[in-house]
């Protein structure tokens, strides 16, 4: 942090913590159609705390620099490119010249020429929502998702394996025997369904409303599918928690 005076410093401080108790939950008012779940948006975000800045004479500049771009190939095949950038705001007291640096990063993912907009955007997003905490209602760690896991459930470890190295997936009806990995270390769409309309799909092409309906009925104490059931709800859970990562 850089400021001009010790009094400028606390009279930047003293404007942003009141931004901060200004700016309350933010509605999730996007969309995402391939998922099926609501999200904040950048808009949201910007317009929620950007009017409470303004009105104190807080200016904001941002900057940011592209660190990496890199292509990548999905499960389904497809071809796109990962843009990563660094991003830093500066927040400037116009009353006394003080400064306050956040810097924050994000990753965009496109085939074509928007893969650096995603990730400033996001990037930006994220670095205010942080900035001063603010909430929007999901939590991605939460052990008991919005769907009504007890949490000696949830807190069951998830058995997920990689495609590489000739894994194959784990499926709601399989028990995998390998070590077993903290949640949300590796991505969810690893696992794939096995059974009933969705048979053979990623956990990330179910929508939710399934997903909660399965969940709700995974009975990790049953005597003979307990073991699997508890498999088959560690992987609905870290998709859910994938989804709401995405979405805040």
């Amino acid at each position: 942090m850089t400021t001009t005076t010790a009094n400028g410093d606390a009279v930047l401080a003293a404007k942003l913590s009141e931004v901060m108790a200004s700016v309350d939950r933010i509605p999730k008012n996007g969309w995402n159609d391939h998922f099926r779940y609501k999200f904040a948006t950048e808009s949201d975000v910007s317009d929620a705390i950007r009017n409470e800045l303004a009105n104190r004479k807080v200016c904001v500049l941002v900057d940011s620099n592209i660190t990496e771009i890199r292509p990548i190939t999905k499960d389904n095949g497809k071809s796109t490119f990962l843009t990563d950038t660094a991003i830093r705001i500066r927040f400037i007291c116009g009353d006394t010249g003080a400064v306050f640096t956040v810097e924050g990063c994000g990753t965009g993912d496109d085939a074509s020429d928007k893969g650096t907009y995603k990730s400033i955007t996001g990037a930006i997003k994220y670095a205010l929502m942080k900035t001063f905490l603010v909430p929007t209602g999901d939590d991605p760690e939460a052990t008991a998702p919005a769907s009504g896991f007890s949490k000696s459930a949830a807190s069951s470890p998830s058995p997920v394996q990689k495609r590489s190295g000739g894994a194959s997936p784990v499926t709601h009806e399989g028990v995998d025997n390998s070590p077993a990995t903290p949640q949300h270390t590796t991505p969810s769409d690893v696992f794939v369904w096995k059974g009933g309309k969705n048979d053979g799909k990623p956990i990330t092409d179910i929508d939710d409303g399934f997903l909660s309906w399965a969940a709700d009925r995974c009975d990790v104490n049953d005597p003979k599918w307990g073991k699997s059931n508890a498999v088959k709800l560690a992987a609905i859970q870290a998709e859910q928690a994938r989804r709401a990562e995405a979405g805040a």
